[in-house]
């Protein structure tokens, strides 16, 4: 079915990647996922956030919300979860970033996952977007 399964053993996920070079930590951080049978295990869900010299911010979410649920047979839910972390105040300028969560049980199946960073816009983009929204000055002929 292409989904990522599990029928013997808690399935653990952990999905890695880098910033390309953005000079930046992001503000807030978004992961959706979605699973069917057994539910993540919430104490499991953790965000690492880690420097060029290695340096680390690791947190666990600031909220979750169950965005849908339905039964699934023979057991467990049809399940979507949004996980947040406001990371404003992480102490690192990140340059890769690290999700790992656990099954609270067998029978998992991961559907999808989706991430969304946000940043603030570099100054220069700013000023551009500014400017761009500037109405031209037209010549009134007399």
């Amino acid at each position: 079915s292409g989904n990522i399964y599990s029928i013997s053993a808690p399935l653990y996920v952990m999905i890695m990647g880098g910033t390309l070079g953005n000079g930046q930590t992001p503000l807030q951080v978004v992961m959706n996922v979605a699973t069917v049978g057994t539910t993540i295990a919430p104490a499991s869900v953790k965000l690492t956030l880690w420097d060029s010299s290695g340096a680390q911010y690791v947190a666990s979410p600031t909220s979750s919300e169950i965005r849908s649920d339905a039964p699934a047979q023979p057991q467990g839910s049809i399940r979507t979860t949004a996980y947040s972390w406001d990371t404003a105040s992480a102490p690192i300028v990140a340059s890769g970033f690290r999700f790992e969560f656990l099954a609270s049980g067998p029978s998992m199946s991961l559907d999808a996952v989706r991430l969304d960073m946000l940043y603030v816009p570099a100054p220069g983009s700013i000023a551009l977007a500014v400017i761009a929204a500037l109405p031209g000055r037209r010549r009134r002929r007399g």
